[in-house]
């Protein structure tokens, strides 16, 4: 629905009703201020407020050498991916190395290492699904063009919300090494080994900006805004 359907539906929903004289002067107010937006032409297209066209990019590169017996592998990514909303993405850098040595019916022996490292940042503008809610009646802007705080039916302005600094990181490290080993005891009998050692570590920061709605809403003034830093160290060994 356009501006002036939502309005005429929510006037027919009884929004703008009430037995009540003095919520009733109000309500007349609401609907008469929101009635000459409409009449100055505004139409606000909310649902394209937060998004964008999102671009992917990875590129790798690979270099290998070595002789006979001895080999080795090193080899690099970078990928970004970017999300339809704005302000999310997803980040990705990883490297490996392996280096092997044989020596044909005798030994065998190489090593594996990779570390890859991942960000992902959250869109500072929030859900989706909050400004799918929005009324097209409104505008996110006052008369001197700043953001509103606030609009009607007593919700937050999730553009200004987004230009308040706030953020979702999560950062991750992993490091992954498998060494593996073969020995030949004559023809017939071989003896394998193989170690792998994983460590993950992730850091996870959430910042609320103490200037949000609803932080100034529901929260008294010393207890708004919020600093959050979450981390895990998960380290993993196996061998056989």
């Amino acid at each position: 629905m356009n501006a002036r359907q939502k309005l005429e539906y929510e006037r027919l929903a009884g929004l703008f009703t009430d037995s009540d004289p003095t919520r009733q002067y109000q309500y007349d107010l609401d609907y008469a201020r929101i009635y000459n937006n409409i009449q100055s032409g505004v139409e606000t297209d909310w649902l394209a407020k937060p998004l964008r066209n999102a671009f992917s990019q990875s590129h790798s590169l690979s270099i290998d050498g070595g002789d006979e017996r001895a080999k080795y592998n090193l080899g690099v990514r970078y990928g970004k991916d970017s999300g339809v909303m704005k302000g999310s993405d997803r980040t990705r850098l990883s490297t490996n190395f392996r280096l092997s040595y044989n020596v044909s019916g005798k030994f065998f022996v190489s090593n594996s290492s990779t570390i890859t490292s991942v960000t992902n940042n959250e869109s500072p503008y929030g859900d989706f699904s909050d400004w799918v809610k929005m009324n097209p009646y409104e505008n996110p802007y006052d008369a001197d063009g700043k953001l509103r705080s606030s609009l009607y039916h007593d919700i937050s302005n999730p553009l200004y919300d987004a230009s308040l600094g706030s953020y979702n990181k999560t950062n991750t490290l992993d490091f992954l090494n498998t060494t593996s080993l073969q020995l030949w005891f004559g023809d017939k009998v071989r003896l394998d080994g193989d170690f792998t050692i994983d460590r993950s570590k992730q850091d996870r920061r959430i910042f609320t900006s103490p200037f949000s709605y609803y932080e100034i809403s529901n929260k008294a003034a010393d207890q708004r805004g919020s600093l959050s830093d979450n981390w895990t160290n998960v380290t993993t060994l196996q061998g056989n």
